[in-house]
């Protein structure tokens, strides 16, 4: 029953905005000053790659360095819906920071903890996702981010959180999210490449 009454939440592009949008409005109102835009959190995100990457010895910051920028992937979204900033601009840096993030962590931190399939599958996937948005921008098709493209998001940001951590016994548990994530990015593209008949 649990399962069934989140369903329109979590596997619902709409029921998960409006979830997120009003469990974040009062805070993201009162507490992120104007002058920060949605696309200052995707950037930043992008950007938090990168003592990730340097910090190799100190798994703990690592790991709330992620856990920091997943918050920022969170929120760039609902902030954009609730100041009605939202943009194609805005939507790009939305999606190529997630990629950027995750690959460029993947390749320069972590690429010796990760098995090789993985790592080949989810750029494939990562690439895939891209060629079909430009694809579909070309086509005149909504390009708008799907349920799916979340799920994926968010099951490779726990998986990175188990290998950041250097904890060996989720090590293994790393590569069944990972492979959770690929389910979720596959499903992702599907809808995507579905949605070509759709002209906006």
């Amino acid at each position: 029953m649990v399962v069934l009454s989140l369903w329109p939440v979590f596997f619902s592009e709409v029921g998960m905005a409006e979830f997120f949008d009003n469990a974040a409005k009062k805070p993201l109102l009162l507490y992120v000053p104007r002058w920060i835009h949605p696309n200052h959190l995707s950037i930043a995100r992008a950007l938090l790659a990168v003592p990730i990457i340097l910090l190799k010895d100190q798994p703990a910051l690592c790991v709330a360095l992620l856990t920091l920028s997943s918050v920022f992937d969170l929120l760039d979204g609902p902030l954009a819906r609730i100041r009605n900033q939202r943009s194609a601009l805005g939507a790009w840096f939305d999606s190529m920071s997630d990629k950027a993030f995750v690959i460029s962590v993947i390749y320069l931190r972590c690429f010796d903890l990760i098995l090789l399939p993985i790592c080949i599958v989810i750029t494939s996937l990562e690439a895939s996702l891209v060629i079909v948005r430009i694809l579909k921008e070309r086509s005149k098709v909504k390009t708008d981010s799907n349920q799916f493209g979340a799920l994926k998001t968010w099951s490779q940001s726990f998986a990175l959180g188990f290998v950041l951590s250097g904890i060996a016994l989720l090590q293994p548990l790393s590569s069944v999210v990972f492979c959770v994530a690929i389910f979720f990015a596959t499903l992702s593209l599907i809808f995507h490449i579905r949605d070509f008949p759709r002209r906006s």
